[in-house]
């Protein structure tokens, strides 16, 4: 795995990493340029599945960021993850995934460590 070839190598043995998917969307007429795809939400839902079986590959995986930029329509015309309701949902059911598995594991090292 890319993580434990180049990642862990510059970490201690006590560290975590976060990990930073995408999180966007265009009102591009070409979005299969943008995100390879005509739908940008249902690709970053897929990207967001792979990012989730990655951290439950990876237990030094302490939590994700999506990639959150501000929308700006006007230049840019791209949708950040604060204005696309379906994929911030999704990233936060991800989180709290994290959050849970990275809790049951500490409570269980805690309770095994003081019996």
């Amino acid at each position: 795995m890319v993580s434990q070839q180049i990642i862990y190598p510059l970490m201690s043995s006590s560290q975590y990493y976060i990990t930073i998917p995408p999180a966007y969307d265009t009102n591009q007429t070409d979005k299969a340029t943008s995100c390879g795809a005509n739908n940008c939400t249902a690709v970053m839902l897929e990207w967001a599945d792979l990012f989730l079986d990655w951290a439950n590959s990876d237990s030094r995986i302490a939590g994700m960021f999506a990639y959150y930029w501000q929308s700006n329509g006007e230049l840019y015309y791209e949708y950040g993850a604060r204005d696309l309701p379906i994929v911030k949902a999704k990233y936060q059911e991800i989180g709290l995934k994290i959050l849970n598995r990275n809790s049951t594991s500490t409570s269980t090292s805690t309770s095994t460590s003081t019996s």
